[in-house]
């Protein structure tokens, strides 16, 4: 029981300061996003009426001859598969 008391305090502990860099992160940024005006037609965005390009990349490797069902339920990003997915990742950090 003290154990769980001791664990709930130092939660709440934290909670000002999260609730504090929270706070400064919105007031901080809240000047950008206001001012900011995003609009969408079909395919194109813009951003203040000038074209913008949102660069991303999703990436999921999975093994021939496997399914998600099986551990290691889809998440590949392991050591023992590292032949699948590390050259991908060199050549996509050598990319930039």
């Amino acid at each position: 029981m003290i154990h769980s008391f001791l664990k709930t305090t130092v939660r709440f502990a934290k909670l000002p300061k999260t609730i504090a860099i929270i706070l400064l992160v919105t007031v901080i940024t809240s000047h950008y996003a206001t001012s900011a005006v995003v609009t969408a037609n079909a395919f194109q965005l813009k951003l203040n009426g000038q074209p913008f390009v949102a660069k991303g990349m999703n990436y999921s490797p999975v093994p021939i001859g496997t399914a998600p069902g099986f551990v290691p339920y889809g998440d590949f990003f392991i050591p023992y598969y590292a032949n699948v997915w590390k050259p991908d990742v060199d050549k996509m950090r050598a990319a930039g």
